[in-house]
């Protein structure tokens, strides 16, 4: 999927009517994949069952290169799951692929059928395969199904969505896809602002912008955390100057509830020590830690991080308009070059 430096946004994919007319059967699979990333994984939207098990089925063929074929069982899939991937390979023809994964299934649940989700498998002691030969067997399968994307056969998988259409459904546009704020001062405007905005922000980073230009680029900085690279990456990236300006930007902005999205995020990764002002970027960890200590603590601040990304994400249309309107409060729209 695309992404708009300008703006900090994903662009999303075309609409569901425009993916079913792509003529290429690997440009539509490529545009259908988009459409769920963002659905699920952008909007925080939940997918239908049947977007779930044609979207459980195309993640297979990354999941094994990527993580290994024992993992679609260990750590992906529960059994209703692989239930679903198997419907849609028997209905898209693809018999041979499901035969060679409803056998590995049997062999990695052990001839179990009542475990239905990881947990109880886990619980009941089954982690697989008991023997070797059953081992051998499994990874077999396993060459069989990997194949699938390698052949024609594979294309025959868009059976499904178009068997289907009345069961994919289109996430809402206006609440957070580019339409919704073509009508506040136009987005082209915006992203022109902007990227005038980085420009001369990266030839003079200290004096390189107005009072004003640099609330907006401050709070477009901190709005894209929701979306790029999260909080942990914005705190990375920013220097103490630019963070406290956006603290400032949404205040005068009015953004209440994305100020105290801020300050929880901020406590949250320094406690009550708030970062320094100033020019330079700001320490999250102490020097002593070592890469180790600071991997592991970042992820785990990740995980604590998420939910207040996603609060952001929910405040966008609010932030988006806030900043169309303080740059024409300010007239720097149409001095943008």
């Amino acid at each position: 999927m695309s992404y708009d430096f300008y703006t900090r946004q994903y662009v999303p994919p075309p609409l569901l009517d425009e993916i079913y007319a792509i003529e290429s059967l690997k440009e539509r699979l490529y545009r259908f994949d988009d459409f769920f990333f963002h659905k699920s994984t952008i909007l925080h939207l939940p997918l239908t069952a049947e977007e779930g098990q044609f979207n459980d089925t195309y993640r297979v063929f990354g999941i094994i290169p990527a993580d290994g074929w024992p993992a679609v069982f260990e750590e992906e899939f529960d059994w209703p799951r692989l239930s679903g991937i198997l419907e849609v390979f028997r209905f898209c023809g693809q018999d041979a692929t499901a035969d060679a994964f409803e056998e590995a299934r049997e062999l990695f649940y052990n001839g179990r059928t009542d475990l239905l989700t990881l947990e109880a498998r886990r619980q009941a002691g089954i982690r697989g395969f008991r023997r070797p030969p059953e081992r051998k067997r499994f990874h077999a399968l396993g060459d069989i199904v990997e194949q699938l994307p390698y052949q024609e056969g594979y294309w025959q998988l868009l059976r499904w969505p178009e068997a289907h259409r009345t069961q994919f459904v289109d996430f809402p546009r206006d609440q957070f896809g580019y339409a919704s704020r073509s009508s506040a001062n136009g987005n082209a405007e915006f992203a022109a602002l902007w990227k005038d905005l980085v420009a001369r922000k990266q030839r003079d980073p200290v004096h390189g912008l107005t009072k004003q230009e640099r609330l907006i680029y401050a709070a477009n900085r901190f709005r894209g955390a929701a979306w790029y690279d999260g909080f942990m990456g914005y705190y990375k990236d920013s220097t103490g100057d630019e963070i406290w300006d956006a603290h400032e930007a949404l205040r005068v902005m009015n953004l209440e509830t994305s100020l105290d999205l801020l300050k929880r995020a901020q406590e949250t990764i320094f406690g009550d020590t708030p970062p320094p002002k100033g020019p330079d970027k700001v320490e999250m960890f102490t020097a002593e830690w070592s890469e180790e200590e600071r991997v592991n603590a970042t992820e785990e601040l990740d995980d604590v991080l998420k939910p207040i990304e996603i609060d952001l994400r929910r405040c966008d249309n609010e932030i988006w308009d806030a900043l169309c309107k303080f740059a024409g409060q300010h007239h720097l729209l149409k001095q943008s070059n």
